[in-house]
């Protein structure tokens, strides 16, 4: 199967996953990741949900880890 058609099949199982949660996913706060990939007689690709990725305790945990960081090279 050409790259192009497995990308557009994975999106669209992946856009119907997303609809089909309990809680809606955030495109503000949450992060998709694919975990894993496997290729047998088929392609296989498992992804996890963050959720709250990128929200402010995080963002701010993130920066200060930046900040350390460069304090401590510098």
């Amino acid at each position: 199967m050409p790259l192009i058609d497995r990308i557009s099949g994975v999106s669209k199982e992946i856009c119907k996953w997303l609809e089909s949660l309990e809680e809606p996913f955030n495109i503000d706060r949450d992060v998709m990741q694919l975990a894993k990939y496997e290729q047998n007689d088929k392609y296989s690709y498992h992804y996890i949900l963050d959720r709250a990725a990128k929200g402010p305790d995080k963002k701010a945990n993130a920066d200060r880890a930046t900040r350390n960081q460069m304090s401590a090279n510098g």
